[in-house]
């Protein structure tokens, strides 16, 4: 899977030096597949990130290890 740009929100504004800088708030894309297909999207602001991935049936045990390893989440035993 890859990652297509959709839109980026950036903000401009002066820091304490009256120098105008820019800042990314907020990003979104869509996920793509090996055929070109959107197979889900993502949204990562600075107050939350949402990814979504749809279009077909999910391992769902193998998503929350790749979850937790991304995370670095330790199992509870």
């Amino acid at each position: 899977m890859k990652t297509k740009l959709v839109k980026e929100t950036i903000e401009r504004a002066l820091n304490e030096l009256e120098e105008e800088v820019e800042k990314t708030v907020s990003i979104e894309y869509n996920i793509i597949d090996e055929n070109e297909m959107q197979v889900g999207s993502a949204h990562i602001s600075q107050h939350g990130v949402n990814i979504s991935l749809y279009g077909k049936e999910f391992d769902i045990h193998d998503w929350a290890s790749r979850l937790n390893d991304f995370l670095n989440v330790e199992e509870e035993v």
